[in-house]
């Protein structure tokens, strides 16, 4: 397994961009964005990689927010280090079988995948949106 690190928000999302992951731990309070707009970045490039956040404010609506964007865990610090190593290690085999599913479901004779998660609608919801434009405008009186 290899570890990479970055420095701050927007580094970690173009490090996202550039290659793929097994499995992305992070902290939710960080430079340049917050770790759920972090998490939001990951699953608009990477639906299917987990993605761990940690945090020392624990907040019910950052959980929320943070579930509406498919979070595999949230922590809240301080965190044993066995714990976040055997969370790692079970979401690195979840993304591996999710894998496999998602090729399995590629395979000739069968129908794409299914998009199931608020954040992949979401993703797809934005991109449908910035292609449309408006034809008329119907004047209402």
């Amino acid at each position: 397994m290899t570890l990479e690190t970055a420095s701050n928000g927007k580094d970690a999302a173009e490090r996202v961009k550039a290659a793929a992951f097994d499995v992305i731990v992070s902290d939710i309070t960080m430079p340049e964005m917050t770790g759920i707009e972090f998490l939001k970045a990951v699953r608009a490039h990477d639906l299917e990689v987990p993605v761990i956040l940690m945090t020392g404010e624990p907040s019910v609506e950052s959980a929320m927010r943070a579930i509406e964007y498919g979070v595999f865990r949230y922590l809240a610090k301080p965190v044993a280090g066995q714990e976040l190593w055997e969370t790692v290690l079970r979401a690195a085999r979840l993304h591996k079988l999710a894998k496999l599913k998602r090729e399995a479901l590629e395979l000739p004779g069968r129908d794409a995948g299914r998009l199931g998660e608020r954040a992949a609608l979401e993703v797809r919801f934005t991109w449908a949106m910035s292609l449309m434009w408006m034809a008329f405008q119907p004047i209402i009186g």
